[in-house]
């Protein structure tokens, strides 16, 4: 009868245990978008969730890569804060990307991405990709 009580007594302290010292949550939860590219890898798109060094702060890049006559634009969005979103284009393949800084979205917010090749203010729709991540 006393080995129970004992053995009670271990299950009861080893639960205790693990609820104390169990996995920590981590505080941390956003995510970059990594490199969204257009099907023909014309153009790209980077949602940067956490610039380094800069907490809550976010950076939206896009890239045009091909001296095709087309630019790129890139909309990133969150349906969560009222489809708040933001488009940012690079009109040419000058070697430059185009980035947008700035405390854009609230934290823990899912963020859509979409990058699309344009000409003449037409989309191509046939180049569109998306990707998502977390602010």
């Amino acid at each position: 009868m006393r080995w129970i009580r004992r053995g009670s007594a271990v299950a009861a302290l080893t639960a205790a245990l693990s609820i104390t010292f169990g996995p920590q949550a981590h505080a941390d939860s956003s995510r970059d978008s990594g490199w969204v590219y257009t099907t023909d890898r014309a153009g790209s798109v980077y949602f940067d969730a956490d610039l380094k060094g800069h907490p809550g702060q976010e950076k939206i890049t896009v890239c045009d890569n091909k001296s095709d006559g087309y630019s790129v634009t890139a909309t990133v969005w969150s349906e969560t804060d009222g489809d708040k979103g933001y488009k940012l284009t690079d009109p040419s393949h000058d070697g430059h990307c185009k980035s947008l800084p700035g405390n854009l979205f609230k934290e823990g917010r899912k963020i859509h991405v979409q990058v699309v090749k344009i000409k003449n203010d037409v989309a191509q729709w046939s180049t569109y990709a998306e990707g998502t991540a977390v602010a």
